[in-house]
């Protein structure tokens, strides 16, 4: 299997430390239809900031590809 990405919901705290240290590229905000969308380029009023839902991408690697627990002698 290979990585795909997954999407944790974040804190509101946790959005204004990543846009503090410039780091929105793997910030999305969940859009009216549910779908989540990037951030970057995005302008939102502070209303609808205040009760949007945030994610960040992460990368997820499946239990059989991680090397956590893994005996090395395979």
């Amino acid at each position: 299997m290979s990585k795909r990405p997954i999407y944790l919901p974040i804190e509101l705290q946790d959005v204004f430390e990543l846009i503090k240290n410039d780091e929105i590229e793997n910030l999305y905000i969940q859009d009216s239809g549910g779908g989540l969308i990037t951030v970057e380029n995005y302008c939102i009023s502070f209303d609808r900031f205040k009760k949007s839902n945030f994610y960040t991408k992460q990368e997820y690697t499946p239990i059989e590809d991680q090397e956590v627990g893994k005996d090395e002698t395979n």
